[in-house]
Protein backbone atom coordinates (compact mmCIF):
# COMPACT_ATOMS: atom_id res chain seq x y z
CA UNK A 1 0.00 0.00 0.00
CA UNK A 2 1.34 3.31 -0.62
CA UNK A 3 3.24 4.52 2.05
CA UNK A 4 1.54 7.94 2.71
CA UNK A 5 -1.45 6.27 3.47
CA UNK A 6 0.00 3.06 5.35
CA UNK A 7 1.68 5.83 8.23
CA UNK A 8 -2.14 7.38 8.82
CA UNK A 9 -2.58 3.96 10.54
CA UNK A 10 -0.37 4.97 12.86
CA UNK A 11 -1.19 8.64 13.34
CA UNK A 12 -4.67 8.45 13.72
CA UNK A 13 -5.30 6.80 16.62
CA UNK A 14 -3.59 3.12 16.44
CA UNK A 15 -1.42 4.65 19.66
CA UNK A 16 -4.60 5.03 21.62
CA UNK A 17 -7.85 4.05 21.43
CA UNK A 18 -11.69 4.96 23.03
CA UNK A 19 -14.49 1.96 23.79
CA UNK A 20 -17.51 2.77 25.81
CA UNK A 21 -16.11 3.41 29.55
CA UNK A 22 -12.74 2.24 28.70
CA UNK A 23 -9.11 2.93 27.23
CA UNK A 24 -6.16 1.41 25.68
CA UNK A 25 -2.73 2.37 24.61
CA UNK A 26 0.30 1.05 22.69
CA UNK A 27 3.41 2.23 23.83
CA UNK A 28 6.46 2.88 21.64
CA UNK A 29 7.94 -0.67 23.14
CA UNK A 30 5.01 -2.72 21.27
CA UNK A 31 3.33 -3.10 24.99
CA UNK A 32 -0.60 -2.54 25.58
CA UNK A 33 -2.04 -0.89 28.48
CA UNK A 34 -5.44 -0.90 29.63
CA UNK A 35 -8.12 0.62 31.84
CA UNK A 36 -11.61 1.54 32.51
CA UNK A 37 -14.69 -0.90 32.60
CA UNK A 38 -14.07 -4.74 31.94
CA UNK A 39 -16.50 -6.64 33.04
CA UNK A 40 -17.13 -8.64 29.35
CA UNK A 41 -12.98 -8.64 29.24
CA UNK A 42 -12.73 -5.82 27.19
CA UNK A 43 -9.48 -4.90 28.72
CA UNK A 44 -7.71 -8.47 27.65
CA UNK A 45 -6.54 -8.64 31.69
CA UNK A 46 -8.25 -11.82 32.12
CA UNK A 47 -10.23 -12.12 35.73
CA UNK A 48 -10.00 -8.45 36.11
CA UNK A 49 -13.44 -6.72 36.08
CA UNK A 50 -12.76 -2.84 35.94
CA UNK A 51 -9.08 -1.31 36.46
CA UNK A 52 -8.92 2.04 37.71
CA UNK A 53 -5.19 2.69 36.40
CA UNK A 54 -3.35 1.56 33.10
CA UNK A 55 -2.71 -2.26 33.92
CA UNK A 56 -0.36 -3.97 30.97
CA UNK A 57 -2.72 -6.09 29.23
CA UNK A 58 0.45 -7.92 27.67
CA UNK A 59 3.72 -7.31 25.08
CA UNK A 60 5.76 -9.71 23.01
CA UNK A 61 6.16 -12.25 25.53
CA UNK A 62 2.29 -12.55 24.68
CA UNK A 63 1.74 -12.23 21.36
CA UNK A 64 4.13 -14.80 19.42
CA UNK A 65 7.20 -12.14 20.12
CA UNK A 66 5.70 -9.37 18.42
CA UNK A 67 5.15 -6.21 19.29
CA UNK A 68 1.43 -4.92 19.09
CA UNK A 69 1.57 -2.23 16.32
CA UNK A 70 -2.16 -0.65 16.77
CA UNK A 71 -5.47 -0.94 19.00
CA UNK A 72 -8.97 0.02 18.34
CA UNK A 73 -11.75 -0.24 20.34
CA UNK A 74 -15.64 -1.34 20.20
CA UNK A 75 -18.42 -1.20 22.41
CA UNK A 76 -17.35 -3.88 24.91
CA UNK A 77 -14.68 -5.30 22.36
CA UNK A 78 -10.87 -4.64 21.56
CA UNK A 79 -9.17 -6.01 18.49
CA UNK A 80 -5.33 -5.11 18.07
CA UNK A 81 -2.59 -5.84 15.72
CA UNK A 82 0.83 -7.17 15.86
CA UNK A 83 3.88 -6.17 13.57
CA UNK A 84 3.59 -9.70 12.09
CA UNK A 85 0.20 -9.01 11.02
CA UNK A 86 -1.83 -10.99 13.53
CA UNK A 87 -4.86 -10.21 14.87
CA UNK A 88 -5.94 -10.42 18.59
CA UNK A 89 -8.96 -9.69 19.78
CA UNK A 90 -11.48 -10.03 23.47
CA UNK A 91 -14.17 -8.80 25.21
CA UNK A 92 -18.15 -9.39 24.61
CA UNK A 93 -18.23 -11.65 21.61
CA UNK A 94 -22.28 -12.61 21.56
CA UNK A 95 -22.83 -11.32 18.28
CA UNK A 96 -19.28 -13.22 16.48
CA UNK A 97 -17.49 -9.76 16.59
CA UNK A 98 -14.16 -11.42 17.89
CA UNK A 99 -14.03 -13.18 14.82
CA UNK A 100 -13.10 -16.52 17.16
CA UNK A 101 -15.61 -18.78 15.29
CA UNK A 102 -17.42 -19.41 18.73
CA UNK A 103 -19.58 -16.28 19.42
CA UNK A 104 -18.23 -16.49 22.93
CA UNK A 105 -16.24 -13.79 25.30
CA UNK A 106 -12.65 -13.84 26.01
CA UNK A 107 -11.02 -12.48 28.92
CA UNK A 108 -7.60 -12.42 27.09
CA UNK A 109 -6.61 -11.56 23.74
CA UNK A 110 -7.11 -14.30 21.68
CA UNK A 111 -5.43 -14.69 18.27
CA UNK A 112 -7.38 -14.88 15.15
CA UNK A 113 -6.58 -17.55 13.09
CA UNK A 114 -4.16 -16.50 10.43
CA UNK A 115 -5.47 -18.56 7.64
CA UNK A 116 -9.01 -16.59 8.19
CA UNK A 117 -7.34 -13.62 5.79
CA UNK A 118 -6.46 -15.94 2.94
CA UNK A 119 -2.91 -15.85 3.98
CA UNK A 120 -2.16 -11.68 4.06
CA UNK A 121 -1.48 -10.04 6.70
CA UNK A 122 -3.80 -7.34 8.80
CA UNK A 123 -2.76 -3.87 8.41
CA UNK A 124 -5.55 -2.23 10.73
CA UNK A 125 -8.14 -3.37 12.35
CA UNK A 126 -11.29 -1.11 13.01
CA UNK A 127 -14.59 -1.76 15.57
CA UNK A 128 -18.37 -0.26 16.08
CA UNK A 129 -20.66 -1.27 18.65
CA UNK A 130 -20.93 -4.81 18.17
CA UNK A 131 -18.80 -5.40 14.84
CA UNK A 132 -15.16 -5.23 13.73
CA UNK A 133 -13.52 -4.61 10.19
CA UNK A 134 -10.31 -5.67 9.25
CA UNK A 135 -7.16 -4.49 6.00
CA UNK A 136 -5.06 -6.56 5.37
CA UNK A 137 -2.07 -6.05 3.27
CA UNK A 138 -3.59 -7.45 -0.12
CA UNK A 139 -6.24 -4.60 -0.07
CA UNK A 140 -9.38 -6.78 1.32
CA UNK A 141 -11.58 -5.47 3.64
CA UNK A 142 -12.94 -8.55 6.10
CA UNK A 143 -15.52 -7.89 8.89
CA UNK A 144 -17.40 -10.14 10.93
CA UNK A 145 -20.03 -9.57 14.19
CA UNK A 146 -23.33 -8.43 14.26
CA UNK A 147 -25.07 -7.42 10.58
CA UNK A 148 -28.72 -6.17 11.30
CA UNK A 149 -28.30 -3.23 9.33
CA UNK A 150 -26.07 -4.70 6.71
CA UNK A 151 -22.76 -2.95 8.09
CA UNK A 152 -20.62 -6.56 7.53
CA UNK A 153 -21.19 -5.29 3.53
CA UNK A 154 -21.57 -9.05 2.49
CA UNK A 155 -24.80 -8.43 0.73
CA UNK A 156 -27.63 -9.76 3.95
CA UNK A 157 -28.38 -9.66 7.38
CA UNK A 158 -27.01 -12.52 8.51
CA UNK A 159 -24.31 -11.84 11.15
CA UNK A 160 -20.73 -13.51 11.22
CA UNK A 161 -18.89 -15.21 13.82
CA UNK A 162 -15.82 -15.44 11.47
CA UNK A 163 -13.97 -12.51 9.27
CA UNK A 164 -15.75 -12.62 5.89
CA UNK A 165 -14.27 -11.03 3.08
CA UNK A 166 -16.08 -7.98 1.52
CA UNK A 167 -16.71 -8.46 -2.49
CA UNK A 168 -13.95 -6.81 -3.85
CA UNK A 169 -16.66 -6.72 -6.81
CA UNK A 170 -18.69 -4.40 -4.77
CA UNK A 171 -16.09 -2.01 -4.38
CA UNK A 172 -15.08 -1.77 -7.95
CA UNK A 173 -11.97 -3.73 -7.54
CA UNK A 174 -10.56 -1.20 -5.51
CA UNK A 175 -7.49 -1.80 -3.44
CA UNK A 176 -8.46 -0.89 0.42
CA UNK A 177 -5.86 1.20 2.53
CA UNK A 178 -7.93 2.57 5.26
CA UNK A 179 -11.48 1.50 7.25
CA UNK A 180 -13.21 2.89 9.78
CA UNK A 181 -16.37 1.34 11.75
CA UNK A 182 -19.74 3.93 13.22
CA UNK A 183 -21.80 2.30 15.56
CA UNK A 184 -23.95 0.60 13.06
CA UNK A 185 -22.23 1.29 9.67
CA UNK A 186 -18.86 1.23 7.80
CA UNK A 187 -16.44 3.24 5.53
CA UNK A 188 -13.41 2.52 3.69
CA UNK A 189 -10.61 4.53 1.34
CA UNK A 190 -9.32 2.85 -1.60
CA UNK A 191 -5.71 3.52 -2.64
CA UNK A 192 -7.43 5.93 -5.30
CA UNK A 193 -9.09 8.09 -2.52
CA UNK A 194 -12.58 7.24 -3.06
CA UNK A 195 -14.63 6.23 -0.18
CA UNK A 196 -17.49 3.38 -0.18
CA UNK A 197 -19.81 3.22 3.08
CA UNK A 198 -22.52 0.75 3.72
CA UNK A 199 -24.75 -0.45 6.80
CA UNK A 200 -27.17 1.60 8.77
CA UNK A 201 -28.09 4.73 6.42
CA UNK A 202 -30.01 6.83 8.98
CA UNK A 203 -29.77 10.43 9.24
CA UNK A 204 -27.49 10.17 6.08
CA UNK A 205 -24.58 8.31 7.79
CA UNK A 206 -23.49 6.73 4.51
CA UNK A 207 -23.67 10.04 2.41
CA UNK A 208 -25.74 8.69 -0.43
CA UNK A 209 -28.41 11.38 -0.04
CA UNK A 210 -31.02 9.29 1.45
CA UNK A 211 -31.30 7.59 4.89
CA UNK A 212 -31.61 4.17 3.24
CA UNK A 213 -29.50 0.80 4.74
CA UNK A 214 -27.06 -0.67 2.05
CA UNK A 215 -26.42 -4.52 2.61
CA UNK A 216 -23.00 -3.77 0.07
CA UNK A 217 -20.51 -1.48 -0.50
CA UNK A 218 -21.98 1.75 -2.16
CA UNK A 219 -19.09 4.62 -3.99
CA UNK A 220 -19.64 7.71 -2.66
CA UNK A 221 -19.78 10.34 -5.54
CA UNK A 222 -16.86 11.46 -6.31
CA UNK A 223 -17.65 15.00 -7.32
CA UNK A 224 -19.25 15.24 -3.80
CA UNK A 225 -15.80 16.22 -2.68
CA UNK A 226 -15.06 18.43 -5.54
CA UNK A 227 -13.45 15.72 -7.31
CA UNK A 228 -10.62 15.93 -4.19
CA UNK A 229 -9.19 12.80 -3.23
CA UNK A 230 -9.70 11.28 0.19
CA UNK A 231 -6.74 9.97 2.50
CA UNK A 232 -8.28 9.15 5.67
CA UNK A 233 -11.85 9.09 7.28
CA UNK A 234 -13.63 8.26 10.80
CA UNK A 235 -16.99 7.93 11.73
CA UNK A 236 -19.13 8.64 15.04
CA UNK A 237 -22.29 6.73 15.87
CA UNK A 238 -23.91 8.13 13.40
CA UNK A 239 -22.03 10.56 11.96
CA UNK A 240 -18.69 10.39 9.20
CA UNK A 241 -16.08 12.52 8.09
CA UNK A 242 -13.39 11.96 5.93
CA UNK A 243 -10.15 14.84 5.08
CA UNK A 244 -8.54 14.74 1.72
CA UNK A 245 -5.42 15.86 -0.08
CA UNK A 246 -5.81 19.32 0.24
CA UNK A 247 -6.17 19.25 4.22
CA UNK A 248 -10.52 19.86 3.86
CA UNK A 249 -12.35 18.37 5.81
CA UNK A 250 -15.88 16.83 4.58
CA UNK A 251 -18.73 15.50 7.40
CA UNK A 252 -21.89 13.91 7.07
CA UNK A 253 -24.67 12.25 8.56
CA UNK A 254 -26.19 13.21 12.38
CA UNK A 255 -25.57 16.51 13.21
CA UNK A 256 -28.02 17.06 16.42
CA UNK A 257 -25.48 18.23 18.34
CA UNK A 258 -23.25 20.05 15.85
CA UNK A 259 -21.19 17.21 15.45
CA UNK A 260 -20.69 17.86 12.04
CA UNK A 261 -19.12 21.02 12.64
CA UNK A 262 -20.75 23.17 10.07
CA UNK A 263 -22.43 25.78 12.55
CA UNK A 264 -25.65 24.04 13.05
CA UNK A 265 -27.49 21.02 14.35
CA UNK A 266 -28.88 19.91 11.03
CA UNK A 267 -28.61 16.60 9.85
CA UNK A 268 -26.46 16.27 6.37
CA UNK A 269 -27.30 13.38 3.75
CA UNK A 270 -24.06 13.93 1.42
CA UNK A 271 -20.93 15.02 2.52
CA UNK A 272 -20.71 18.63 3.02
CA UNK A 273 -17.23 20.98 2.98
CA UNK A 274 -16.49 22.07 6.56
CA UNK A 275 -13.05 23.67 5.59
CA UNK A 276 -9.47 23.70 6.09
CA UNK A 277 -6.98 26.51 6.97
CA UNK A 278 -10.28 29.15 6.58
CA UNK A 279 -11.68 27.02 9.26
CA UNK A 280 -8.99 25.51 12.12
CA UNK A 281 -7.07 28.77 12.46
CA UNK A 282 -4.76 28.65 9.36
CA UNK A 283 -3.93 24.73 9.34
CA UNK A 284 -4.56 22.57 7.28
CA UNK A 285 -6.27 19.23 8.94
CA UNK A 286 -4.20 16.16 9.27
CA UNK A 287 -6.60 13.76 10.55
CA UNK A 288 -10.08 13.11 12.80
CA UNK A 289 -11.85 11.24 15.05
CA UNK A 290 -15.53 10.52 15.92
CA UNK A 291 -16.58 9.75 19.20
CA UNK A 292 -20.36 9.20 19.96
CA UNK A 293 -21.47 12.64 19.32
CA UNK A 294 -18.37 14.64 19.16
CA UNK A 295 -15.80 14.86 16.58
CA UNK A 296 -11.98 15.48 17.17
CA UNK A 297 -9.95 17.35 14.60
CA UNK A 298 -5.69 17.32 14.54
CA UNK A 299 -4.39 19.89 11.91
CA UNK A 300 -0.75 19.69 10.48
CA UNK A 301 0.18 22.69 13.01
CA UNK A 302 -0.47 19.73 15.60
CA UNK A 303 -3.49 21.93 17.12
CA UNK A 304 -6.91 19.99 18.77
CA UNK A 305 -10.00 20.85 18.17
CA UNK A 306 -13.28 20.14 18.56
CA UNK A 307 -17.10 19.99 18.21
CA UNK A 308 -20.22 18.09 19.04
CA UNK A 309 -21.90 17.20 22.41
CA UNK A 310 -19.91 18.59 25.30
CA UNK A 311 -21.61 16.78 28.40
CA UNK A 312 -18.99 15.43 30.81
CA UNK A 313 -15.97 17.71 29.09
CA UNK A 314 -15.50 15.19 26.50
CA UNK A 315 -14.91 18.47 24.11
CA UNK A 316 -12.23 19.37 26.45
CA UNK A 317 -12.74 22.52 26.60
CA UNK A 318 -13.49 23.29 30.11
CA UNK A 319 -17.35 23.24 30.49
CA UNK A 320 -20.06 20.90 29.31
CA UNK A 321 -21.87 22.85 26.39
CA UNK A 322 -22.11 21.98 23.03
CA UNK A 323 -20.00 23.39 20.07
CA UNK A 324 -21.84 23.97 16.80
CA UNK A 325 -18.23 24.79 15.12
CA UNK A 326 -14.77 23.11 15.57
CA UNK A 327 -13.13 24.98 18.68
CA UNK A 328 -9.50 24.66 19.13
CA UNK A 329 -8.43 22.85 22.75
CA UNK A 330 -6.24 25.10 24.31
CA UNK A 331 -2.50 24.19 23.17
CA UNK A 332 -1.29 25.17 27.72
CA UNK A 333 -3.34 21.40 28.47
CA UNK A 334 -0.77 19.44 26.32
CA UNK A 335 2.23 21.89 27.58
CA UNK A 336 2.01 23.25 23.71
CA UNK A 337 3.11 20.13 22.56
CA UNK A 338 1.93 18.73 19.41
CA UNK A 339 -0.61 16.47 18.74
CA UNK A 340 0.39 13.32 17.24
CA UNK A 341 -2.75 11.02 17.38
CA UNK A 342 -6.64 11.31 18.85
CA UNK A 343 -9.29 9.13 19.82
CA UNK A 344 -12.68 9.43 20.63
CA UNK A 345 -14.97 7.28 22.55
CA UNK A 346 -18.80 7.30 23.45
CA UNK A 347 -18.36 10.10 25.87
CA UNK A 348 -14.39 10.95 26.53
CA UNK A 349 -11.47 12.06 24.60
CA UNK A 350 -7.74 10.93 24.14
CA UNK A 351 -4.43 12.31 22.54
CA UNK A 352 -1.05 11.21 22.05
CA UNK A 353 1.81 14.03 21.64
CA UNK A 354 4.35 14.01 19.16
CA UNK A 355 6.61 13.55 22.46
CA UNK A 356 4.62 10.25 23.36
CA UNK A 357 2.76 11.81 25.99
CA UNK A 358 -1.09 10.94 26.57
CA UNK A 359 -3.40 13.01 27.99
CA UNK A 360 -7.38 12.12 28.54
CA UNK A 361 -10.40 13.99 29.54
CA UNK A 362 -14.31 13.26 29.55
CA UNK A 363 -16.71 10.88 31.14
CA UNK A 364 -14.84 9.00 34.21
CA UNK A 365 -15.83 5.48 34.83
CA UNK A 366 -13.73 3.04 36.77
CA UNK A 367 -10.82 4.79 35.92
CA UNK A 368 -11.30 5.57 31.49
CA UNK A 369 -9.81 8.75 32.08
CA UNK A 370 -6.34 6.94 33.27
CA UNK A 371 -6.42 8.28 37.41
CA UNK A 372 -4.27 11.09 36.40
CA UNK A 373 -4.78 13.27 39.19
CA UNK A 374 -4.38 13.80 43.01
CA UNK A 375 -3.26 10.82 44.55
CA UNK A 376 -2.69 9.24 41.41
CA UNK A 377 0.97 11.45 41.24
CA UNK A 378 2.74 8.09 43.24
CA UNK A 379 1.06 5.72 40.67
CA UNK A 380 -0.67 4.51 43.70
CA UNK A 381 -4.38 3.04 43.55
CA UNK A 382 -6.35 6.12 44.35
CA UNK A 383 -9.74 5.96 46.51
CA UNK A 384 -12.48 5.16 44.18
CA UNK A 385 -14.32 8.41 44.73
CA UNK A 386 -11.23 10.49 43.26
CA UNK A 387 -12.23 8.15 39.67
CA UNK A 388 -15.79 9.64 39.80
CA UNK A 389 -14.30 12.92 38.66
CA UNK A 390 -15.26 14.28 34.94
CA UNK A 391 -12.42 15.64 33.37
CA UNK A 392 -13.06 18.81 31.68
CA UNK A 393 -10.01 19.85 29.81
CA UNK A 394 -7.30 16.91 28.90
CA UNK A 395 -5.18 15.75 32.02
CA UNK A 396 -1.92 14.41 31.71
CA UNK A 397 -1.85 10.24 32.28
CA UNK A 398 1.40 10.25 33.99
CA UNK A 399 4.12 7.76 32.97
CA UNK A 400 4.70 6.58 35.92
CA UNK A 401 0.68 4.52 35.33
CA UNK A 402 2.28 3.25 31.84
CA UNK A 403 5.30 1.34 33.25
CA UNK A 404 7.31 4.77 32.21
CA UNK A 405 7.07 4.71 28.62
CA UNK A 406 5.75 6.74 26.28
CA UNK A 407 2.74 6.82 24.08
CA UNK A 408 3.65 5.56 20.25
CA UNK A 409 4.42 3.84 16.96
CA UNK A 410 8.45 4.42 17.26
CA UNK A 411 10.51 1.51 18.87
CA UNK A 412 13.53 2.06 21.24
CA UNK A 413 16.77 2.62 19.80
CA UNK A 414 20.17 1.05 20.57
CA UNK A 415 22.28 4.31 22.03
CA UNK A 416 24.35 4.46 19.07
CA UNK A 417 21.63 4.93 17.05
CA UNK A 418 19.96 7.65 18.51
CA UNK A 419 22.04 10.81 17.83
CA UNK A 420 20.87 9.33 14.02
CA UNK A 421 17.24 9.29 14.93
CA UNK A 422 17.75 12.79 17.12
CA UNK A 423 19.00 14.30 13.49
CA UNK A 424 15.65 13.25 11.72
CA UNK A 425 13.79 15.67 13.81
CA UNK A 426 12.10 13.58 16.01
CA UNK A 427 11.28 15.37 18.64
CA UNK A 428 10.96 12.72 21.42
CA UNK A 429 15.04 12.65 21.49
CA UNK A 430 15.32 16.50 21.45
CA UNK A 431 16.20 17.76 18.05
CA UNK A 432 12.49 20.38 18.80
CA UNK A 433 12.27 22.36 15.23
CA UNK A 434 15.55 21.59 13.58
CA UNK A 435 15.64 21.60 10.02
CA UNK A 436 13.12 22.93 7.27
CA UNK A 437 9.74 22.42 6.71
CA UNK A 438 7.83 21.33 4.03
CA UNK A 439 4.40 20.41 3.71
CA UNK A 440 4.14 20.04 7.55
CA UNK A 441 6.88 17.78 8.53
CA UNK A 442 10.17 18.83 9.61
CA UNK A 443 13.51 17.95 7.93
CA UNK A 444 17.54 17.76 8.12
CA UNK A 445 20.58 16.46 6.49
CA UNK A 446 21.54 13.40 7.46
CA UNK A 447 24.03 10.63 6.04
CA UNK A 448 22.02 8.20 4.02
CA UNK A 449 24.25 4.92 5.72
CA UNK A 450 22.43 6.37 9.65
CA UNK A 451 19.19 6.20 8.00
CA UNK A 452 19.50 3.10 6.72
CA UNK A 453 21.22 1.74 9.90
CA UNK A 454 18.13 3.27 11.52
CA UNK A 455 15.59 2.14 9.64
CA UNK A 456 16.86 -1.23 9.63
CA UNK A 457 17.06 -1.49 13.70
CA UNK A 458 13.49 -0.48 13.83
CA UNK A 459 12.48 -3.13 12.05
CA UNK A 460 10.97 -0.79 9.53
CA UNK A 461 11.64 -2.27 6.45
CA UNK A 462 8.88 -4.30 5.77
CA UNK A 463 6.77 -4.95 2.82
CA UNK A 464 7.45 -1.01 1.91
CA UNK A 465 11.53 -1.34 1.57
CA UNK A 466 13.91 1.73 3.18
CA UNK A 467 11.64 4.13 1.56
CA UNK A 468 9.03 3.21 3.65
CA UNK A 469 10.97 2.88 6.80
CA UNK A 470 12.36 6.49 5.99
CA UNK A 471 8.91 7.76 5.80
CA UNK A 472 7.99 6.55 9.06
CA UNK A 473 11.24 7.51 10.57
CA UNK A 474 10.72 11.35 9.78
CA UNK A 475 7.11 11.51 9.92
CA UNK A 476 6.94 12.23 5.92
CA UNK A 477 7.54 12.28 2.55
CA UNK A 478 10.15 14.46 0.82
CA UNK A 479 8.71 16.68 -1.84
CA UNK A 480 12.46 16.80 -3.95
CA UNK A 481 15.80 15.15 -3.83
CA UNK A 482 17.25 11.69 -2.54
CA UNK A 483 16.53 10.07 0.87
Amino acid sequence: MPAEIHELFYMKGGMAACGCNFTVAVTEDGELHAWGEGGEGQLGLGAVLHQQQPARAGGPELFANQRIRLAAAGYRHLAVVAEDGAVYTSGHGSCGQLGLFDGQPRRRLTRVPHEVFAGSHVVMVACGIVHTMAVTAAGDAWTCGDNCYGQLGVGDCVSRVVFTKVDAGELGGARIVMAACGALHSVVVSAEGHVWTWGRGDFGSLGHNDGQDRLVPKLVAPELFDGRRMVTVDAGGCHTMAVGENGALWAWGLGFYGQLGLGDTNNRLVPTLVGAEEVFGGSKVRTVAGGGFHTLVVTEAGELWACGQGAQGRLGLNDEQDRHVPTRVDPQHFAHAPISAVAAGDSHSAVVTAGGSLYSWGRVVEGEAGGAQQGAMSGSVVDFATYLVNRLVPTLVLPCLLGGARVGRCHGLREELALAFAMGTHERLGAGAAGREEEGCLFSEMPGDLVKRVVEACGWRAEGGLEEGVVRLIGGRRTSGEI
